[in-house]
């Protein structure tokens, strides 16, 4: 089986800036730095080409709206009438 040697040039350079990001975000949290927003990226950049990434980014996506991985309106929602 083959691979092409351009797709994984580009996902070793993908996966080595998306570790540089997040590290360099722990290292920010600590110091003076956007750091959340450099994991944030490191995170986006690592979900190109790492399925479970994505699926974690999405996962705190979720949390940050406010859905908590339930579907807007599903069990557990709120009933916007009831005030």
């Amino acid at each position: 089986m083959a691979t092409d040697p351009l797709r994984t040039a580009r996902v070793v350079i993908g996966t080595g800036a998306g570790v540089l990001l997040l590290g360099a975000g722990v290292v920010m949290l600590l110091t003076p730095g956007p750091g959340i927003l450099a994991i944030a990226a490191g995170t986006a950049v690592l979900s190109r080409h790492h399925p479970g990434v994505a699926r974690l980014r999405a996962r705190w996506a979720d949390r940050l709206r406010g859905t908590g991985g339930r579907a807007p309106g599903g069990a557990g929602a709120e009933d916007p009438g009831a005030a």
